[in-house]
């Protein structure tokens, strides 16, 4: 259970949840590890480039040589921009705007 967007998608949030925007820390359950708010209601921004491939070379060499992350970004759908890494989905998460892998 998190906080997501919940009806038309930027239109219109029914807050069946409750909340328009973010909740208050603690609104939710824990997960199953005892941890809160791991999910939903706000972005992590990392440090981390965002890099489609990173997976693929770690898994190509056997082992995550730089823990922090690619050292470059890359996306095919935009080569020139230098995306940063985000965790955890937001409020603003909706399945016709946000998709987890």
């Amino acid at each position: 259970v998190a906080n997501f967007w919940q009806g038309n998608f930027p239109a219109l949030n029914t807050e069946e949840d409750g909340f328009l925007l973010t909740a208050p820390v603690g609104s939710y359950p824990p997960n199953d590890y005892g941890l809160y708010d791991m999910a939903g209601n706000v972005w992590e921004w990392c440090s981390d480039y965002y890099n489609e491939n990173s997976y693929v070379y770690d898994k190509i060499l056997g082992v995550c040589i730089n823990p922090k992350g690619p050292e470059m970004a890359y996306d095919s759908g935009e080569p020139f921009a230098k995306k940063r890494v985000l965790r955890g989905g937001s409020f603003l998460c909706n399945d016709s705007y946000c998709s987890g892998i």
